[in-house]
Formats: C-alpha cells, structure tokens, sequence
C-alpha cells in the first residue's frame, strides 16, 4: 500500500517514518472524503465507502472534541 501511494519500492517503504505515512495517508483520504462529499451524488457514493464515512465520522468527533 506504501509503494503504490507514495511510488517508492518495498526497501524504501520499510524505512519511512510509519506515524508520517499513516498522516499523509488519513489527510490524502480525508481529501477524497471531501470531494465524494461536495459531488452532487456524494451522498450516495460515500454510502459505498464504509471506511470514508469512519474517517469522516472520525474528524468531526475530533473538531468537536477541539472546540
């Protein structure tokens, strides 16, 4: 999954810095979130995105928690 999302090989994806990777990982999902969310059929396609409406779920728990 690293070396697909990053283009890197396995030796380089196994010396990266995990929690960094996992960051860009959740902000580049967020992204996608987002912009199935602004769609005009978002609603319906993030139905189909169980891990999305988590991460979504996830980050308007953590903006409540904030404020």
């Amino acid at each position: 999954m690293i070396c697909e999302a990053f283009g890197c090989t396995p030796a380089k994806a196994l010396q990266q810095d995990w929690p960094l990777v996992e960051a860009v990982l959740d902000y580049r999902a967020a992204e996608r979130a987002a912009a199935l969310l602004a769609s005009e059929d978002g609603a319906e396609l993030l139905a189909q995105q169980p891990a999305l409406q988590r991460l979504l779920l996830d980050m308007r728990r953590a903006q409540n928690q904030a404020t």
